[in-house]
C-alpha cells in the first residue's frame, strides 16, 4: 500500500510546477476521510474544520480529491482519472497547496491538500 501512495505521491508532483511534501496530519486527515468516504461518498460543506482539527492539522486553505477505484485499477489508473476532471486537475495542480496527506484504504483513494 505505501508503494502505491508514494507512488501516487510522484505522479502528484510530476503534475505540478511546484512540488508538495507528505504530510503525517494530513494523512491522518485522510485516513479520517477514508472511513467516512466508505459510509458516503461526498464533499460535505465544512467537513474539513471539524476533520482536520479531530487530526490536529492547522493550515489555512485546504484541497481534497477522492476517488474509489476497482479492482485493477491502481494509482497511475485514479491519477489519469482525476487529471481528465477540470475541478480535480484545479486542486492537483494549485500552487497555494505545498503539503498533502495521501490514503489508500480498499477502493478508496483521499488525498487531502493544505498550504503551510
Amino acid at each position: 500500500m505505501w508503494a502505491a501512495v508514494w507512488g501516487l505521491l510522484l505522479l502528484i508532483n510530476g503534475a505540478r510546477g511546484v512540488p508538495v511534501t507528505y504530510d503525517a496530519g494530513l494523512a491522518a486527515a485522510a485516513s479520517h476521510r477514508a472511513g467516512q468516504v466508505a459510509v458516503c461518498f461526498e464533499h460535505p460543506d465544512g467537513w474539513w474544520r471539524t476533520v482536520y482539527a479531530e487530526d490536529g492539522y492547522r493550515g489555512g486553505h485546504y484541497g481534497e480529491i477522492l476517488a474509489v477505484a476497482p479492482f485493477g485499477c491502481g494509482q497511475q489508473c485514479v491519477f489519469n482519472s482525476w487529471m481528465m476532471s477540470a475541478s480535480h486537475r484545479a486542486v492537483i495542480e494549485n500552487p497555494r497547496y505545498t503539503r498533502v496527506g495521501i490514503v489508500q484504504r480498499g477502493w478508496w483513494w483521499v488525498v487531502e491538500f493544505a498550504d503551510g
